[in-house]
């Protein structure tokens, strides 16, 4: 294993966690609140607003411990490792293809519409501020959501780079550059359920390297967001083939 198995390092990275995981949301909802609380008592708040900050508060809360816990990766010995003091795992031995057989795009039709999705809800918190005259707060609150839809599907259109590289010679992604396929213990694609209804799913790509941090640990060193990728239900029959060639010329 790559990390430091020391008591001093085990507790250092426990700290740390505690305080990532757990001590920042808390620290979030209180702060907040308190600020909510604060343009109440000075008069630029209303009733209403203070209320809905107070139930925003956990949601906030919740989204900052789920950001913190990605970072966090749980090993064997039960305590957890930040994995972005990991140094990547050197699997380049074998030279990237010039030009690769597979390359995969974000989809611009999927895109169009997080970008009109995004308007829809910004021009719906401005009519909702001006026809029922709520809270500016409120207002701003959900034309920041809208705002974050328009930018995100904006820059996912205006990206022309390929996401995903595939090739007979090993796979390419952003995060581990390339990799060919004997350095590679498993990949496979992911559909996951997003809410109790099953109407939403995103598509994952996961990768797992041998011999690395992750591997120790059981998880992937890559998982890829395919859900705006356009032609992505083509990855796992792709990849299939190709690490089974490379298996049998490997076996040959």
């Amino acid at each position: 294993m790559i990390y430091s198995n020391d008591e001093q390092d085990k507790k250092a990275r426990q700290r740390n966690h505690a305080i990532a995981v757990n001590a920042l949301p808390a620290i979030g909802v209180l702060l907040i609140c308190g600020l909510d609380y604060l343009a109440y008592h000075k008069g630029l708040a209303g009733l209403l607003e203070l209320y809905f900050g107070c139930i925003l508060s956990p949601i906030a809360g919740f989204l900052i411990w789920q950001y913190n816990s990605s970072k966090w990766l749980k090993m064997p010995d039960g305590t957890y490792y930040n994995i972005n003091a990991i140094q990547p795992a050197q699997n380049t031995q074998a030279a990237a293809p010039d030009k690769y057989e597979q390359e995969y795009y974000f989809s611009k039709p999927a895109n169009w519409v997080t970008v009109v999705l995004g308007i829809c809800i910004i021009v719906a918190a401005a009519l909702l501020w001006l026809r029922t005259k709520m809270g500016v707060m409120i207002s701003i609150v959900f034309a920041s959501g809208g705002f974050v839809y328009l930018i995100k599907g904006i820059i996912a259109i205006l990206n022309r780079a390929p996401q995903l590289k595939l090739d007979p010679k090993g796979v390419w992604t952003k995060q581990l550059g390339f990799v060919p396929w004997k350095a590679i213990q498993n990949a496979r694609v992911v559909i996951t359920k997003s809410d109790k209804n099953h109407s939403r799913s995103e598509t994952i790509l996961k990768i797992y390297l041998r011999g690395t941090v992750f591997a120790g640990a059981g998880q992937p060193d890559e998982a890829l967001y395919l859900t705006d990728i356009a032609n992505n239900n083509q990855v796992q029959s792709a990849i299939e083939k190709f690490m089974q060639n490379a298996a049998s010329a490997t076996a040959q």
